[in-house]
């Protein structure tokens, strides 16, 4: 009986044995399966995130390039206005020296008819000077030629004749002055015209 007790417990240590391995097998090979479905699902997940995340490294360069060339047409439009700016600065320059041009030109012009005036007037005060001098030689040659003629004719003393001459110089002298200075006057007047 012992030895049928121990045959019988040796075939239920044996058939506890292959018990516990078939069920260590099938649980590895439920571990094994599970951790390749879970496996297969990671990588599943993992293809799904890199295509997401390509999908969206896509959308952002696409952003960034759209941004970028934003940020161009902006820059491009910034300089446009700065060029346009500068461009109606120079405009508005280049008129304010031709203005200036146009008034040197206007005052060298009036300058021009002022020294042709100027001119012409020293000419004629040049010409009077000359007449006023050749009518005081003629002057002083009729004084003295009166003077003769006056103590010839008078026969009155150097002294008389002299105050008489000298009247008469002074007469004629005098209207000879009223003339040249409404001579002058009447010059003048042209001239200011």
């Amino acid at each position: 009986m012992f030895e049928s007790f121990v045959l019988t417990l040796m075939e239920g240590v044996v058939a506890g044995v292959v018990v516990a391995l078939l069920c260590y097998w099938i649980y590895t090979r439920t571990q094994r399966k599970a951790a390749t479905g879970i496996l297969a699902a990671a990588r599943g997940e993992a293809k799904q995130l890199v295509s997401e995340a390509a999908k969206g490294a896509s959308e952002a360069r696409t952003a960034i390039v759209l941004e970028g060339k934003m940020e161009a047409l902006r820059l491009r439009e910034e300089f446009d206005r700065d060029v346009q700016r500068r461009r109606e600065e120079f405009d508005r320059f280049e008129r304010r020296a031709e203005e200036r041009d146009r008034q040197l030109e206007h005052k060298v012009e009036q300058v021009q008819s002022q020294e042709r005036g100027f001119t012409s007037r020293e000419a004629t005060l040049t010409k009077r000077d000359a007449d006023l001098k050749q009518k005081e030689a003629e002057t002083e040659r009729l004084i003295v030629e009166q003077r003769q003629r006056l103590e010839r004719i008078a026969g009155l003393t150097a002294d008389e004749a002299r105050r008489e001459v000298l009247q008469r110089v002074e007469d004629e002298a005098r209207s000879q002055a009223a003339a040249l200075v409404r001579d002058i006057k009447e010059q003048a007047k042209k001239s200011a015209e």
